[in-house]
């Protein structure tokens, strides 16, 4: 008979042992999501303009970024960071980031704070670079493709932009 302090010595390194699992299979599945990978949905949960798709895909236009410094402070500001917007980013410790639209303004996405929010170049697997593929390939799927609506694509990427690209890319 298994005296109760046995059982729990044995429940304890069952817990153990899962747990060094979990983490093994964590490691080898993918990349870590890290806080700061995925903007606070509190404050941006994002915005889209009201531009028509088919305005959108066939637009000739440059869909350049069209935020002003002063909009770029605040945003930082708001997520409570006292840095500086530096493009050309080479600083240690996480320290390049920059305003990136959490849906993308091809797919309507505002120059809005809404849908704003200070993104990693580096420091992360999920950063920015990473980002801009997905953008890419909902392009593809909404304009080309026509496999995704507008909305699909936006909800897809402001909802968790790191689920989407799994979810894209697997």
């Amino acid at each position: 008979m298994i005296v109760k302090s046995e059982f729990n010595a044995v429940r304890a390194v069952v817990a153990i042992l899962l747990a060094l699992i979990f983490v093994l299979i964590s490691l080898l599945w993918g990349n870590p999501v890290h806080a700061g990978d995925l903007p606070d949905p509190q404050l941006t949960p994002g915005e889209a303009t009201d531009t028509p798709i088919d305005v959108l895909c066939h637009s000739k236009t440059n869909l350049t970024r069209d935020v002003p410094e002063s909009l770029k402070q605040q945003v930082f500001a708001e997520y409570g960071m006292q840095q500086e917007h530096r493009p050309d980013c080479t600083g240690p410790h996480h320290a390049c980031f920059q305003i990136d639209h959490l849906d993308h303004r091809k797919n309507g996405g505002a120059d809005k704070i809404r849908n704003l929010w200070p993104q990693a170049y580096d420091g992360t697997s999920w950063n920015a670079h990473v980002k801009d593929k997905l953008e890419q390939r909902l392009i593809e799927l909404v304009c080309v493709d026509k496999t995704m609506t507008q909305q699909q694509a936006f909800a897809c990427i402001t909802s968790n932009w790191i689920a989407c690209f799994q979810e894209t890319f697997k």
